[in-house]
């Protein structure tokens, strides 16, 4: 398989059932599942530059980062970076204690400002009440700040993998780019 991970490992499963259920032989669906390249957002390799890959996904559910963290610790990467922006104040207090213990899975997590979307801030909570919750966090406003601290301090071997429903894919490329002017030739 071409995507981490035990959750992507029982959707195969699920797909080749389904294919041999409708009529496909197992080489058709095995061929099929060698094949698949994943989907956009979804742990998306964005690139790998001087030996440090960058993913996206998509991730902003507790159980989501749950699965792509301990995923991404099993790759035998050096360290992983989890940069994640939290989706809404209500579901940031909803599950704060949830997304703390998820985002303790890597080595290194970077928390940016919460993406409102449609709310205001009635549940009177921060992107730094979360980081206070997950040791050895680090929390960044904005995602030039946080591009400047992870392409100074990542090294080749690293996996920054970017999380959240909002456009933190922005802040990935960002990454790719200044890895890629930093290490130009």
């Amino acid at each position: 398989m071409n995507v981490p991970g035990k959750h992507n490992v029982m959707n195969a499963l699920a797909a080749v059932a389904t294919a041999i259920y409708l009529g496909a032989d197992i080489e058709q669906a095995a061929d099929a599942i060698e094949h698949f390249k994943g989907v956009h957002r979804r742990f998306e390799v964005l690139g790998n530059i001087n030996g440090i890959t960058v993913v996206d996904d998509f991730a902003h559910h507790p159980t989501e980062l749950t699965a792509t963290l301990t995923a991404a610790m099993n790759m035998n990467f050096r360290r992983v970076w989890g940069v994640f922006q939290p989706h809404t104040f209500s579901r940031t207090k909803m599950l704060l204690d949830d997304f703390a213990k998820a985002l303790s899975i890597p080595d290194t997590a970077v928390i940016s400002e919460i993406l409102p979307v449609r709310e205001t801030n009635i549940y009177n909570i921060y992107a730094e009440d979360l980081c206070a919750k997950v040791n050895g966090s680090v929390y960044k406003q904005t995602f030039d700040e946080i591009t400047d601290y992870v392409c100074e301090n990542a090294r080749p071997g690293d996996l920054i993998l970017t999380m959240g429903g909002g456009n933190v894919y922005m802040c990935a490329n960002q990454i790719v780019n200044k890895l890629k002017s930093m290490y130009a030739e």
